[in-house]
């Protein structure tokens, strides 16, 4: 196996403790005699699109600067479904990775949560040339509901490309 390959498990374990402790799906694991109920189901993050495989998991920038981590629950209260890319210098879990003392893992630099009735709500991502900007269809439903949308990692912005 590359030593790619294994960075990248190594930060798809990282990145899945971070997300561990802000979804109340990992967090009842945790507590002490509670009963895990169908909303607690609901909320519980997946990593990319685990039912249509429309959406990848991690995806480095061409640069290798950062990477982003694609999740999707369910949100109850909303009665929608969020998706979120969580952005991360990958300088600062090369860092973490190698100070075992650490004790607080590094929060993103940048999360975008979109949410839709259906999902996934993001779909098709992908890095720029530049590495600048994540470029994804936005929407759930049919292709003709989906919008081209562009999440500038440096101007930390979103804004649709199409109607």
């Amino acid at each position: 196996m590359s030593s790619r390959k294994i960075s990248t498990i190594r930060f798809f374990i990282l990145a899945f403790a971070f997300l561990g402790n802000r979804h109340s799906g990992i967090a009842l694991a945790q507590q002490a005699r509670t009963r895990f109920t169908v909303a607690d189901e609901i909320g519980i993050a997946h990593f990319g699109d685990p039912y249509y495989g429309e959406a990848e998991v991690l995806l480095f920038s061409p640069d290798g600067n950062y990477f982003a981590v694609d999740t999707e629950r369910g949100r109850l209260e909303l009665n929608q479904v969020e998706d979120s890319l969580r952005f991360y210098r990958t300088k600062d879990i090369q860092s973490f990775l190698q100070q075992s003392d650490r004790s607080q893992p590094p929060s993103p630099v940048w999360v975008v949560d979109r949410s839709d009735k259906e999902g996934p709500v993001i779909q098709s991502w992908r890095w720029l040339p530049d590495s600048s900007a994540v470029a994804f269809l936005e929407g759930g439903g049919d292709f003709a509901d989906k919008r081209l949308m562009l999440a500038d990692v440096r101007k930390k912005t979103v804004e649709p490309l199409t109607l």
